[in-house]
């Protein structure tokens, strides 16, 4: 294996490659090539860089990682390395889909056996990601489509400043693709990715819509306008793609994902249905939030409204009382279940609800909720019997 330590770059380059290149005979080829690529790392001689280009160099070697066995690039952030190899600020360098490839990935080897167990549509061990974009590298398109020599080198500039996270430089180099030659769908999916990570989101949608019209059974076409269709809060659009990238591969990250976006989606129609006063469809769109979650405070808190809207009294004390025993210390909900309490007149309890929220937040208004709340009850108590 290399030396750690030595300062002969060019001996540690050649000993690492060699490495790399006996690594498939071995009985545990990932694992081997990422233990290499730590001793490789080891052997770095920091005094003769700075911190931003060794960051960049690490960055580099590890996308060539990444092209050769992408549970190896994975394995080896998972390794105690020098204390100058900053993980963080290397990750800042590599693609925005990179990235989330490796969140991803961790998520799910942290619920699941790995390597025995794989997500969907993930390089199996032993096997590379494509370089030029997570596996969207423009030259990698099928060869019965005829590109442009130039188009294509639009696009795979647009790829590379990808990584780099020049997101106006590939809207550029990627419209220019585009406009050499619209068949080639990658430039879409760059463009797209650039657009989303500078929160155009209505122009991404656009471009990830015509990446899914050229390629219907990709999931990450459906999966990234998805992404898209969340931060403009339109999630049943959102539950859509999801559904469909589901349909073309079973994965648990986008089943996990589709159920959250589900109970945002059901949460946001819950409100918006309070807000325009129709309190029976509010309430059945906060109980399809909670079955979905049943820890979600604000679901309860809009069934809760809702239900006092409609004079259904002891159905909003009990939301309220749920959304208090998982909010606690929030002075919210004393206050909400206190006023229906006073509804009801029942105004010991109102009170006890009402002195609870000012002991949680102090409030002159609360106090003088209280006050006025105690001379109805006195007002009630001198009525004749």
């Amino acid at each position: 294996m290399l030396l750690a330590g030595t300062t002969c770059f060019a001996q540690n380059e050649a000993l690492y490659k060699k490495e790399l290149s006996v690594a498939s005979k071995q009985k545990n080829p990932s694992e081997y090539r990422a233990q290499a690529f730590r001793k490789y790392l080891e052997a770095i001689d920091t005094r003769k860089m700075s911190e931003s280009k060794l960051n960049q160099f690490v960055a580099d070697k590890l996308e060539e990682l990444v092209a050769i066995d992408f549970w190896s690039a994975y394995l080896v952030q998972t390794y105690s390395l020098p204390k100058f190899i900053k993980w963080r600020e290397i990750r800042e360098l590599l693609s925005v889909e990179r990235v989330a490839a490796f969140k991803k990935l961790t998520e799910f080897c942290a619920a699941h056996k790995c390597p025995k167990e794989f997500p969907a549509g993930f390089p199996k061990p032993g096997s590379g990601w494509g370089r030029k974009d997570s596996g969207s590298g423009v030259a990698n398109k099928p060869k019965d489509i005829t590109q442009s020599s130039t188009a294509v080198e639009f696009g795979n500039r647009a790829a590379e400043q990808l990584n780099q996270r020049k997101y106006s430089e590939v809207i550029q180099n990627a419209s220019e693709c585009l406009r050499l030659d619209k068949r080639i769908s990658e430039c879409y999916y760059l463009r797209g990715l650039a657009y989303y990570a500078t929160s155009k989101y209505d122009d991404a949608i656009s471009d990830f819509t015509k990446y899914i019209e050229a390629n219907p059974k990709d999931p990450k076409g459906f999966e990234f306008r998805a992404e898209n269709y969340i931060e403009k809060r339109n999630y049943e659009a959102a539950v859509a793609d999801l559904d469909a990238s589901l349909a073309l591969v079973s994965n648990p990250e986008t089943l996990k994902r589709r159920d959250q976006v589900k109970i945002e989606h059901f949460k946001k129609r819950a409100f918006d249905q309070l807000d325009q006063g129709k309190f029976d469809e509010s309430i059945q769109s906060a109980t399809e939030c909670i079955r979905l979650n049943i820890k979600d405070d604000k679901c309860y808190e809009f069934r809760g409204h809702a239900n006092f809207a409609a004079g259904k009294y002891d159905a909003a004390i009990s939301d309220f009382t749920q959304y208090i025993q998982l909010k606690p210390k929030d002075s919210k909900g004393f206050l909400l279940r206190g006023q229906i309490y006073e509804a009801k007149k029942n105004y010991d309890a109102a009170i006890a609800d009402f002195t609870k929220a000012l002991e949680i937040k102090y409030d002159i208004k609360i106090q003088e909720r209280i006050n006025q709340v105690k001379l109805l009850k006195e007002k009630e108590n001198k009525k004749p019997m």
